[in-house]
């Protein structure tokens, strides 16, 4: 259990609105009454502090929201004309067709490639991103937590605190899915005995139309190896110098790799990357990134091609409440949910109930790694911040006061943390009640749970290892409280094949909507 530190999760505020806002407000406002001399404009101060504290109150992170909304507000033309916000599968070049001027050219819809940030395989595990960053991701088998002592579980994420703590200070960022999905299974033996075989086909024909749900786990690693300034500079050197540069980061990240894929053994762990089939190259990495955007699993074959440029083959059409992923065999719709108030602890597990929801989802929680000093001035900030305003909250300067403490001892790390859940269904009818769903689970433990309205493209998108410029709500929390909130908990996987009398005898429905073999 860990003490999660509520007061790094709200912006600062003065009266009760976030700084930045206000203080853009007061520089518009006093600029235009000194250039235009019309220094009644000063009064619009008043009005103006009244709107934003009552947007402010809505929702502490409204600003940044609309910050991200404008991000991915898309193109005027093609929003008109699909009447919301449109990411297409498809680029088309400007064309000149005067009988279409009054309508929207194909050029003018934003393309899904725009947002996608994977660029090519640099080895068999590792694939880099446009900007030069490195990813590799493993799925986990999990850890079997029913029936399990807590002291074990414990033990398990003091580990995981451990290893992420080892990253502090570098470029490194950290994605975790858990991916509940629907399959179907029955099975074919015949045991040659009527009755038997009766009773089989009688309990397979009750199961039509009640799918089983199995869960996936997996894990990402992103490193960046090259600041801005190194990166602008890359571009003046030789292709000789660019090549080792690239061989050195490489050599790096497989370092961290190979670390990571240690650390992660005991959760049996698989690393995603290229295998051969046919004679022809697939990547599992690259069918997870895929599922990420379609929410259908398919081989990705890999070519010359940059990935940005293969991914996706789908529609988006985000609104402000429900979006709809458009397929070549039809659509599917989806929402999402967001933390809008956290717990004031974590324990081990936080997100178990989770496993148990019969709906499909993929809630994605990701943590970019902060140094030592950029979090210690960070808790320092929001003490001085807390006590200035003469804040009432006093147990949450002194949780600062013990988080500090616990940086400085090497307890624990920090880092810039974000989730987001998206929730699927063939229906809107269906994912409204998923969500419902799911939410009401969410209150449960703690959280103040709100839809995503204004983020809605952003927390899609979000989702994607790599996108880091549109994680809504990004907070700082500490490693444990990171390794807590993860935890890599999952079913036993049973087993349906290979048993020493060969297939299994029945496949019987679990309490979490999986299966039993």
């Amino acid at each position: 259990m860990a003490i999660l530190n509520k007061a790094l999760t709200r912006p600062a505020a003065l009266w009760g609105v976030p700084l930045v806002p206000l203080l853009f407000t007061l520089c518009i406002l006093t600029l235009a009454a000194v250039w235009s001399r019309f220094y009644w404009l000063l009064l619009l101060l008043i009005p103006a502090f009244i709107e934003l504290r009552r947007l402010a109150k809505e929702d502490i992170h409204f600003f940044d929201l609309k910050l991200l909304a404008f991000k991915t507000r898309g193109n005027r033309a093609a929003t008109r004309h699909f009447g919301t916000k449109a990411l297409v599968a498809n680029q088309y070049d400007a064309i000149d067709v005067t009988e279409f001027i009054k309508h929207m050219r194909l050029n003018e819809s934003i393309p899904l490639s725009r947002y996608l940030p994977w660029s090519s395989h640099l080895h068999e595990q590792v694939v880099k991103n446009k900007k030069g960053d490195f990813v590799s991701t493993w799925e986990i088998g999990g850890t079997i937590f029913e029936c399990e002592d807590e002291h074990y579980l414990a033990t398990l994420d003091m580990q995981l605190n451990n290893v992420i703590r080892s990253f502090e200070g570098l470029p490194v960022t950290f994605y975790t899915h858990l991916v509940s999905d629907e399959f179907t299974d029955t099975l074919e033996c015949e045991s040659g005995i009527p009755f038997s075989d009766e009773i089989a086909r009688l309990f397979y024909a009750s199961r039509e139309g009640k799918p089983f749900y199995q869960r996936h786990l997996f894990f990402t690693v992103c490193f960046n190896p090259h600041t801005g300034i190194e990166r602008a500079t890359m571009k003046q050197k030789s292709l000789g110098e660019r090549k080792t540069l690239l061989d050195n980061a490489l050599q790096v990240m497989q370092e961290h790799r190979q670390a990571i894929g240690t650390a992660l053994s005991r959760y049996a762990a698989r690393p995603l990357g290229t295998y051969e089939e046919n004679g022809h190259v697939f990547s599992s990495q690259l069918a997870f990134y895929n599922f990420l955007i379609t929410g259908r699993w398919q081989k990705v074959r890999v070519t010359r091609t940059p990935f940005y440029d293969v991914l996706g083959g789908t529609d988006i059409f985000p609104s402000t409440d429900i979006g709809q992923v458009s397929h070549t065999d039809g659509q599917s719709y989806f929402r999402g949910l967001e933390i809008k108030d956290y717990s004031t602890e974590t324990i081990t597990g936080l997100y178990d109930s989770l496993l148990y929801a019969r709906c499909r989802y993929v809630f994605t929680q990701s943590y970019t790694c902060m140094g030592k000093d950029e979090a210690r001035g960070c808790i320092r900030t929001i003490e001085k911040r807390l006590k200035s305003a003469e804040d009432d909250a006093i147990s949450q300067q002194e949780d600062l006061k013990v988080a500090r403490d616990m940086l400085q001892s090497g307890i624990i790390s920090f880092g810039k943390y974000h989730q987001t859940l998206i929730v699927s269904a063939p229906t809107s009818e269906q994912v409204i009640r998923d969500t419902n769903t799911l939410a009401d689970t969410l209150k449960d433990l703690g959280f103040i749970m709100t839809l995503s309205r204004e983020s809605l493209s952003a927390a899609y998108l979000a989702q994607l290892p790599g996108v880091y410029h549109l994680r809504p709500r990004l907070v700082p929390v500490s490693s444990l409280n990171y390794a807590e909130m993860v935890s890599f908990h999952n079913f036993h996987p049973h087993k349906r094949d290979g048993n020493a009398w060969g297939e299994a005898i029945a496949v019987v429905p679990t309490p979490s909507g999986g299966v039993s073999t």
